[in-house]
């Protein structure tokens, strides 16, 4: 389900973008696509380092996504939404 979402966000950069930033996950931060679930916190930070100050845009983007396929699941979490928080709450709740 997050590889899937994360995916979904990237591909709407076009398919070029999105192999640049799996290509960049896995050189620089060493997170290969399929890690992404179980390095959560390492992602989180890679997305803040890759697109900055829009990084929020592209977390909001994957919760949506996510959230598409899931809407029984309620997120109880801090009033500022990091896809950190989202994803290791969620974790706890099911398994991806």
């Amino acid at each position: 389900m997050l590889i899937q979402a994360v995916d979904e966000v990237f591909s709407s950069f076009g398919d070029a973008i999105r192999e640049v930033l799996y290509n960049n996950l896995e050189v620089e931060f060493h997170i290969k696509r399929t890690e992404i679930p179980l390095k959560i916190l390492e992602f989180g930070n890679s997305i803040k380092a890759i697109f900055g100050i829009s990084a929020g845009i592209v977390e909001l983007k994957i919760i949506e996504s996510i959230h598409r396929s899931m809407q029984s699941y309620v997120y109880y979490g801090k009033n500022d939404l990091f896809v950190t928080d989202y994803l290791t709450t969620l974790k706890g709740s099911l398994q991806f």
